[in-house]
């Protein structure tokens, strides 16, 4: 039996670790995009590269953006023009000759811009990346071993390179440091959900996802990296996640290297989840509604704090003071997304709304807890 005292040790290194911010989403950044042209001279090669990726950046943005149902109308980018929605584009990687220009480059779009071309067609659009998430990756092998923070394994090696750009997902990754160590071996070397749970306490985040990874099979030859030959993978959501768990199995294919599998996997796991997070945050086309609201006036703070929380906000399209008085602000917002919308909205600034007659009574959601 494990003792008190070691129970007590993981529990503390877990809260009082310092622990890594969640890393910011670029929602309309598209990167890794590849181009080769040949024109008559570099700098024309370069200006037809810009463009083919201005086209090809804007297709995967409009897909990031929507729902799968909604893709048979999402406008074509060789029937709009791409260069008035782009904000600019960033050189990754480039080689050129004197007629030739090979690169990989990064365009950022207009947010503004571009959900203008999605509700002018009246196409649902994502607003804003995901909260964030904590993932656990965990990596199971055939003899039933298993490893989570041991060793850099594939599977977690995947997740921190296809899971820290382009996608609507705010993923955060554990340290793996000592006190994950030894608060994993407390719970006798698996994740167990309370586990995650305390993950989630100490990075900051409402929820976990237990993405494991069962290797089903690997071909090996001397001195070469095994290659998997399946794998299965399930991904478990522990706390607030909008979605449920997600299963399948992927076989490798001809040529394809261990590293190749492994980042298909997280990327086949990634799309999963995000259509999740679309399902659930995603905003309806002509989902406009305007709301008043009326805020005592104990603390000017509290002001300032849900001011700041709704003009940040992409949903609400506009915010107007109706009265100020020693004791009440009065303010109406105008939101897309519905009133279920504006409550997420200030209930992540720690507010609730209460409906009276003319308007909304917002107060500080601890207020109420325990009436």
């Amino acid at each position: 039996m494990r003792s008190l005292a070691a129970r007590w040790l993981a529990v503390s290194l877990l809260l009082l670790a310092p622990a890594l911010p969640a890393r910011a989403v670029d929602l309309y950044a598209v990167g890794g995009i590849r181009v080769d042209v040949e024109a008559g001279s570099a700098v024309a090669a370069r200006e037809l590269a810009f463009a083919e990726a201005r086209r090809e950046g804007l297709r995967r943005l409009l897909r990031r953006l929507t729902l799968p149902e909604d893709r048979q109308r999402l406008p074509d980018p060789r029937e709009v023009d791409p260069e008035a929605l782009v904000a600019g584009i960033e050189v990754e990687e480039e080689k050129l000759s004197a007629t030739r220009y090979v690169a990989t480059l990064r365009v950022r779009f207009s947010g503004e811009r571009v959900q203008e071309l999605l509700r002018a067609r009246g196409i649902p659009a994502l607003l804003r990346p995901s909260d964030p998430v904590l993932v656990v990756a965990v990596l199971e092998r055939p003899d039933g071993s298993r490893t989570v923070f041991e060793e850099m394994h594939p599977w977690r090696q995947a997740w921190l390179g296809e899971g820290t750009h382009d996608t609507v997902l705010t993923l955060v990754f554990p340290l793996g440091d000592v006190a994950d160590i030894v608060a994993l071996a407390q719970a006798g070397g698996a994740p167990a959900p309370e586990v995650p749970e305390r993950f989630g306490e100490r990075y900051g985040t409402r929820a976990v996802l237990l993405a494991t990874a069962r290797l089903l099979g690997q071909t090996s030859a001397p001195e070469a990296e095994p290659v998997p030959t399946a794998a299965e993978v399930e991904v478990v959501p522990v706390g607030e996640w909008p979605g449920g768990v997600h299963r399948f199995t992927l076989a490798a294919r001809p040529e394809e290297d261990a590293d190749a599998f492994w980042r298909r996997a997280v990327r086949e796991a990634m799309a999963r989840l995000e259509e999740d997070w679309k399902r659930h945050d995603i905003v309806r086309a002509g989902e406009v509604v305007r709301v008043a609201l009326v805020l005592p006036l104990a603390d000017v703070g509290e002001w300032v704090q849900i001011r700041r929380t709704l003009e940040r906000a992409p949903e609400v399209r506009r915010l107007d003071v109706r009265r100020v008085t020693r004791r009440e602000i009065r303010f109406s917002v105008e939101v897309l997304g519905g009133e279920e919308r504006l409550r997420r909205l200030l209930a992540a600034g720690g507010f609730e709304a209460i409906p009276e007659a003319d308007g909304w009574l917002l107060r500080r959601a601890a207020e109420g807890a325990g009436r």
